[in-house]
């Protein structure tokens, strides 16, 4: 049996259902295509940005001083405990979702006092109700308190390497206005979808958390001293630290007028978090904030954001890579030992690169043990910003993982075709000669990096001359000409 038509009334409202739905997606749909087009012509519809979080906190007397009974002489260096932690994120937006790429903490402690008290007198005349025979003392009693405290901070990714611990950097970003209705919520998708800078312009709430580990050293002491008795009580406290995972403990040597303690501290998870509002603008925007603070503490926050360019950062890992194929053929570096080898090159870049050596304390060459510039499994030493690399075996390392935080970093994928390129290059190396490809030879070395660093930086070219038709290649061109002459013709 039929089914009957529907009331006139009834047809009526279907209609106009079906009409404003209609218009509802053709309006969608316009909009997706020209933002998707926007993207397309102007960049790569991403965000990059940089989160820098600071705490700072200040403290005096951080050891109890004993309290005087008479007016008092103090010698030596107050106490004061300063402490500056910061935490940089890189961060890249997209589809209205942020992630973390690289995270860099730094960790400034300073902890020290060396202060003495000596009482003016002491009262040492015996406890006796005609208080015969007066005896004070001068000076009088004295006490003397320091300590030197110190944090070790361990990067976020070399702890995670090292002890294979799970190091938590999250992102969150959230509409301080969220959208009421289903069709609020479409739109705002449709919008995060195609939006350059990832997410629509308006006010959000940001939300950092980040981890590392630290571990804690150090020292304390304390000495008390009674003129009436003549004794001297002394007081002491070592801290070393663990691996983590290990239970924190305490050794201690009680002796008939001093304690020695050595506590074992390990390393523990140390976090930095906090959140605050932004206005947002997609075609770029930044400031500053202090979070919270107190008379001794506060944290506070600078953030940018600018719409991602892929010709800008192919151009800058380019330029990067044409210092290190110079870097490997410079003669002076090979000369250094397989050991230091690759560290030495580093130093050659970041000059090359800043125009000045790396600041006091980073790529202290002559610091790295001797050895023949391999890991235990046979894996040749890394560089800095090695994560992806060739084993003796010639298998490739840490593909899957370098992918994923490449993503994070909202690196082109045109940079890790390049990258791919360069370390397929070694595979390569290695299968035709392993022996060759293990040496610790600098010059055999220097020769096998310098050529796979012309692989990837042609294929990087290349994919610059696609997409930025516009810039003139020709200074990298000549740069690789004469490093190939070179190369070829020491």
């Amino acid at each position: 049996m039929e089914k009957p038509f529907p009331s006139s009334h009834s047809g009526v409202k279907d209609m106009q259902r079906f009409f404003h739905a209609m218009i509802f997606l053709w309006t969608l749909t316009i909009l997706a295509v020209l933002l998707a087009s926007h993207v397309s012509a102007e960049g790569s519809g991403q965000m990059t940005g940089e989160i820098i979080l600071t705490l700072e906190s200040n403290a005096s007397q951080i050891l109890p001083h004993q309290p005087a009974r008479a007016p008092t002489t103090t010698t030596g260096d107050p106490g004061m405990f300063r402490m500056k932690d910061t935490a940089t994120l890189k961060v890249c937006i997209q589809n209205g979702r942020a992630s973390v790429g690289d995270v860099k903490r730094e960790f400034t402690l300073i902890g020290e006092e060396d202060l003495k008290t000596v009482d003016a007198k002491t009262d040492c005349t015996p406890i006796h109700p005609t208080r015969s025979n007066i005896d004070i003392r001068r000076p009088g009693n004295w006490h003397r308190g320091s300590y030197n405290w110190k944090f070790l901070l361990m990067q976020p990714e070399e702890a995670k390497k090292k002890y294979n611990m799970k190091l938590e950097s999250r992102v969150t970003i959230t509409p301080l206005v969220r959208p009421k209705t289903q069709e609020e919520r479409r739109e705002r998708k449709v919008l995060k979808e195609g939006m350059i800078g990832g997410l629509p312009m308006g006010k959000y709430k940001v939300w950092v958390h980040t981890e590392t580990l630290v571990a804690f050293s150090g020292y304390m002491r304390s000495e008390s001293h009674n003129v009436c008795t003549g004794i001297t009580t002394s007081y002491f406290e070592q801290f070393l630290p663990d691996d983590p995972g290990n239970n924190e403990f305490s050794k201690i040597n009680r002796g008939e007028h001093s304690t020695s303690i050595l506590s074992i501290v390990p390393y523990r998870k140390w976090p930095l978090w906090g959140s605050w509002e932004i206005d947002y603008d997609p075609s770029g925007s930044g400031g500053s904030n202090i979070i919270w603070e107190d008379k001794k503490s506060s944290l506070y926050v600078q953030w940018s954001f600018k719409p991602n360019d892929p010709c800008q950062k192919l151009k800058d890992m380019i330029e990067n890579d044409l210092a290190y194929a110079e870097g490997y053929l410079d003669r002076a570096t090979r000369q250094k030992p397989m050991n230091k080898y690759k560290c030495y090159v580093d130093r050659w870049v970041y000059e090359r690169l800043h125009g000045s050596p790396p600041p006091s304390g980073a790529l202290d060459c002559e610091k790295i043990p001797d050895g023949d510039g391999k890991k235990p499994g046979g894996d040749r030493e890394n560089g800095v910003g090695d994560e992806i690399w060739v084993d003796g075996n010639c298998n490739l390392m840490n593909e899957k993982p370098y992918r994923e935080k490449a993503k994070r970093n909202c690196t082109p994928e045109e940079i890790i075709s390049g990258v791919l390129a360069h370390e397929k290059t070694h595979v390569e190396q290695c299968k035709s000669d392993r022996a060759r490809f293990n040496t610790s030879n600098t010059e055999v070395f220097g020769d096998m990096e310098v050529a796979a660093h012309l692989v990837g930086i042609a294929n990087m070219l290349q994919s610059l001359k696609r997409l930025c038709p516009n810039y003139d290649t020709t200074p990298y061109e000549i740069r690789m000409e004469s490093i190939n002459r070179s190369r070829l013709k020491p």
